[in-house]
């Protein structure tokens, strides 16, 4: 029987956890040039759900699977060194655009094409 008096929410020294690396504290992400990023991507992955779902709605299930993988790695990609986004741009959602030019909801290299361009 666990003891009344102890919080099951207090840490003594020696089962604190540690702190997190200098380099993680140090940079506040919701102040940076990069949260603006991810903030952007995600309004893009939001609009690319509702796009799916209507796609889907529409028995486009082709046109769904290619936006599906124009985005999928974009929740991952974002949180690794080497995530460009030209790159994204180029080989996922141009590509995406290159096979449908007609029939889309928006335009998604243009939502890339702004993040990069607040940037510079």
């Amino acid at each position: 029987m666990r003891d009344k008096r102890s919080s099951p929410l207090k840490t003594s020294p020696a089962t604190a956890p540690q702190s997190a690396p200098q380099s993680a504290v140090s940079l506040d992400w919701r102040q940076s040039a990069v949260s603006l990023d991810w903030r952007k991507l995600c309004e893009m992955m939001y609009h690319a759900f509702v796009e799916l779902r209507m796609l889907g709605w529409a028995g486009k299930s082709e046109q769904a699977a290619d936006l599906a993988d124009a985005f999928h790695n974009l929740p991952n990609g974002i949180w690794h060194d080497d995530f460009s986004l030209q790159f994204f741009r180029d080989s996922f959602v141009g590509a995406y655009q290159r096979k449908y030019p007609e029939g889309r909801v928006r335009d998604y290299v243009a939502m890339v094409d702004e993040i990069i361009g607040m940037r510079d």
